[in-house]
Formats: C-alpha cells, structure tokens, sequence
C-alpha cells in the first residue's frame, strides 16, 4: 500500500496510510503500526497495554542494553524486558515453525542417508564384476573404498546444489503469499547454503561409507563369481 492509500484493518474501518517503515527484522516489516488509542478499540482493550518498545541510542552496547533493562524492572513488579529478537523467538507461531524445520531436516537428512546408502549398494551389485577386476588388477582395499565414497559424495554434492536452487527459488515464491511473506526473508544467506550444501556433503559420506567398506571387502574371485 502506497502513502495515502486507504486500508481497511477490519471491516469497515478504514485507516490511510501515512508512512512506510523498514525494519531489520522480517517479523516488523510485516506489521502495522497505529496509534495506540485505534488499536485498544479495535482490540477491545481499552486503557489496557500489553507492551511497550524502547528504542535505544546504542542498540549494540550490550552493557547499556543491560543497565536499562534492570531499571525498566525495577520500576514495577511483573515487567519483563526482551529485545526485538527476543520478543519475536518468544512467540508461539516462532517457536512452532522452528520446531517443525528441526523435525522436517532431521527426516530429511536420515531419508536421504538411507537413499544413498540404497542407491550406493545396488551400484556395487551392478558392478561387482568390475570392482573384482580392478581388485585382481592389484587395487587397494582403501582404493576402492575412495572410488565409492568419491561417487556418493560427488551424487550428493550435485543433489546439494541442486537443492540450494531449488531453495532460493522457492523462498522467493513464498513471499509472494500473502499467508507467510511476514514471516519469512526473501533471501537466503550465503552462509545458510553452504551450510545445506555441507549436510549434503555429509550425507553422501555416511551413506557411501558402508557400501564403500563392503565393496573393498570382495576378493577378486568373490567378485568374478557372481
């Protein structure tokens, strides 16, 4: 909504907008703010507050962060003083929604653990013949394991980039719906992939690491007999 628009909060009350802020918090700039006497009525709470934001000339000082903190408490019994990251890591729907990304990585990362670990095995199976030739060539045990855990590594290293693509992608349409672009950053930190792209790295290791160790345990004539 541009300045001087009309919104209407709730049905038939309609508020012009006079201003545009930006926040460094994803949280706020999904957020209305209006004078606090509309919003008790709206709210059906008038002469209650529920909160009160202090904004601080050195937001960094952690020192000073803490002396206002203890003199806000002291000046009545049942306050409790957060910063913004606090506030918003407090809330319910926050805390939820990280749970929730916890329980879906963790069942990721096991489900693609145990696809590579599958798809690994049945390689190996259709190459068995190939792997005793090269053991009867004179490779290695540890040859061979470096040769699988190198194609399962280099399979989830492709599956990893692929995945942080699909990602960005992904967040980027997310904040065109309405339900959650307040909720979430339309970017993806370099660091976040880099982070996706090592627990791919990861996963490709465990699960190529036993059918890697079970490929260099054939002999050659093990292997030219299947």
């Amino acid at each position: 909504k541009p300045v001087g628009s009309v919104l209407e909060v709730v049905e038939s009350e309609p508020f012009t907008v006079v201003g545009i802020f930006e926040s460094s918090n994803v949280f706020e700039n999904g957020s209305i703010v209006m004078p606090i006497g509309d919003l008790q009525v709206l709210m059906g709470r008038e002469g209650q507050i529920s909160g009160v934001s202090i904004s601080v000339a050195e937001p960094g000082n952690k020192e000073a962060m803490d002396r206002i903190s203890q003199q806000v408490m002291a000046m009545e019994t049942g306050l409790s003083v957060r910063t913004t990251r606090e506030h918003v890591e407090s809330l319910t729907e926050i805390q939820m929604a990280i749970a929730v990304a916890w329980l879906t990585s963790t069942v990721a990362i096991l489900i693609g653990t145990l696809g590579t670990l599958n798809t690994m095995f049945m390689s190996i199976q259709e190459r068995i013949r190939e792997i005793g030739i090269l053991r009867a060539l004179g490779w290695e045990r540890r040859r061979v394991v470096w040769m699988i855990l190198g194609e399962s590594v280099m399979i989830s290293c492709i599956g990893g980039i692929i995945g942080a693509i699909s990602a960005v992608l992904l967040v980027r349409l997310l904040t065109q719906v309405p339900a959650v672009n307040g909720l979430i950053q339309g970017r993806l930190d370099w660091v976040v992939l880099a982070q996706g792209i090592g627990v791919a790295l990861l996963v490709g290791f465990l699960g190529g690491l036993l059918p890697a160790i079970s490929a260099s345990r054939l002999t050659p004539a093990q292997a030219l007999q299947n």
